[in-house]
C-alpha cells in the first residue's frame, strides 16, 4: 500500500494571525515564518512523487527541527519580555507609600467596605492602589474576588500601555506554542512512516542476498 505523503497545513498558523507590532509579537511573527515556511515546505515536497521517501524523511525532519529551535529561541525572547512587562505593572500600580500611610488607607477601606468608591478611589490616587493591592486583601476588607476587581481597574487606570503590551505577548505565545505542537503532532508521524522500509519482508530478504 502506497504511503501517505499529504501533509496538512493549518491555516490559523499563518503568519499573518499574530496581531500587533510591538517586540513580542514582532518576534512571533518571524518564528510563525519559519515554522509555517517550513511546514509548507514539506508538504510540497511530499507531494512530488519523483522525490523518494528516505531522503524526504530527512530533510524533513531537518527542515523541522530548524523551525521548532528558531520556535523555542523565539518562545524564550516572548517569555522574558512577558515577565518584564509583569514587572512594570506592578512598578506602576504598587509605587512605594510609607508604611504608616498604606496602614491607614487599608483600615479606612476596610471599615468603609468595598462597594462604597474603592474602585473610583484606586483609579484616581495611585497611593490608595499600591496600598491595598500590596497586602493580602483581607486587611482591606477583600475576598480574593474583589481583590482581582481592584487589580483590574488599578492596572486600566495607572499601566493601560504595559498591560496592552502584556495581553499582545500573551496572545503571541500561546500562538507560538500551539503552532510548534501542531507541527509535531501532524509532520512527525509522517516522518517516521517515510523512513521505514516500505515492505518488511523485502527488505530481509534483500538483506540475505547481500549477506
Amino acid at each position: 500500500m502506497p504511503k501517505d505523503r499529504n501533509i496538512e497545513v493549518p491555516i490559523d498558523y499563518d503568519p499573518r494571525v499574530i496581531v500587533g507590532e510591538g517586540p513580542s509579537a514582532q518576534t512571533a511573527r518571524g518564528a510563525m515564518t519559519a515554522l509555517h515556511g517550513a511546514w509548507t515546505t514539506i508538504r510540497d515536497a511530499a507531494a512530488d512523487p519523483t522525490i523518494e521517501l528516505p531522503r524526504l524523511a530527512k530533510a524533513a525532519q531537518s527542515a523541522m527541527e530548524r523551525a521548532l529551535t528558531n520556535a523555542d529561541e523565539a518562545l524564550g525572547r516572548i517569555t522574558a519580555q512577558v515577565t518584564h512587562l509583569e514587572g512594570e505593572i506592578v512598578k506602576l500600580t504598587q509605587p512605594r507609600v510609607d508604611p504608616t500611610l498604606a496602614a491607614e488607607v487599608r483600615a479606612f477601606w476596610r471599615e468603609r467596605g468595598w462597594a462604597n468608591g474603592m474602585r473610583e478611589a484606586v483609579c484616581g490616587d495611585v497611593r490608595t492602589a499600591s496600598a491595598i493591592l500590596s497586602a493580602p486583601p483581607y486587611l482591606s476588607g477583600l475576598d480574593a474576588k474583589q481583590r482581582g476587581v481592584i487589580r483590574q481597574a488599578a492596572v486600566q487606570a495607572h499601566a493601560p500601555a504595559q498591560q496592552a503590551a502584556l495581553d499582545e505577548a500573551l496572545r503571541a505565545l500561546e500562538k507560538v506554542v500551539s503552532a510548534s505542537g501542531r507541527m509535531i503532532e501532524i509532520v512527525t508521524p509522517r516522518i517516521r512512516d517515510w523512513s521505514e522500509p516500505e515492505n518488511n519482508n523485502l527488505t530481509a530478504l534483500e538483506a540475505l542476498g547481500n549477506g
